[in-house]
Order: structure tokens, then sequence, then C-alpha cells
């Protein structure tokens, strides 16, 4: 059911560069603003991945924890995040998205989104600004 969920989610073609590459054009004026964009613009969020990502999954069996190169996310078809189109296409099902309020600690952020009332899927993404920029760095998977 997870993995189902999981594939349900899937709303964009990733992409991005390794940590020692991610650059950006211009600062984020704020992470609400750059999480937005995030969420929404598929060749912005393309951008601002660090790969390999850092990515856990916890299930009743127990947790895995890897470092995902740009084709194994691809191959998996793993959740990145779940946009407005994404939020509208679960509306009335079991996995009705909700989300936490922003956590923002200097040059870190972290956003959970699960569904609501269920233990059916949950993912807490993990992004670090550098030179003024937001990356998502990793990404924690859990659901039963």
């Amino acid at each position: 059911m997870v993995r189902f969920l999981a594939a349900l989610l899937i709303t964009i073609e990733l992409g991005g560069l390794a940590w020692g590459q991610s650059t950006c054009d211009r600062p984020d004026p704020n992470f609400k603003d750059f999480l937005s964009k995030f969420k929404n613009n598929p060749s912005f969020r393309q951008s601002r991945l660090i790969l390999p990502l850092q990515y856990s999954e916890t299930d009743p069996e127990g947790t895995t924890n890897e470092h995902l190169s740009l084709e194994q996310i691809r191959a998996r078809k793993l959740q990145i995040i779940c946009d407005a189109a994404c939020a509208a296409r679960l509306k009335g099902t079991e996995g009705k998205l909700c989300e936490n309020p922003l956590q923002v600690k200097g040059t870190s952020a972290e956003i959970v989104q699960y569904s609501c009332g269920t233990d059916v899927y949950g993912y807490t993404f993990h992004f670090v600004r550098k030179n003024g920029c937001w990356f998502l760095q990793g990404l924690d998977m859990s659901g039963g």
C-alpha cells in the first residue's frame, strides 16, 4: 500500500547536481518563497537537489539508509514533494495530504508531509542553505 501511494504521488521528473557543484543564480529571499517555487516549478526543483540524496525508509520491517544517485531515484520513482496538483488528487482519499508547519533554524529547514489521520505515508524533507540558496539534502519516508 505504501509503495502504491508513493507511486501515486509522483509529480516530477528529477534532476540535480552533486553538492560540490550546486549553485544558484540568485539567493532565495526566504524559505517559504523557496518552498513554494520548489513544489510548483519542476525545472527549479531539478536545480535544487543535492546528489547523492540521503534517503531513509522506515516500515514495519525496519529502517534502511541509503545515498541515492539520480538514476536510482528515477528507477524507484521516489516522491520528492507533493505540490498543489498532487494534494488535489489525494483530497477525499485515505491518503489525504497534511503538512506540518515549516521548521527553519539557521541554515537548515524541515517540512513534513503525511496522510492525515493515518499512518499510510509520511515524508520528512531536509533542506540546507548554501550561499543564500536552499537545496534538498535528504528525504525520510515512513509508512505502515
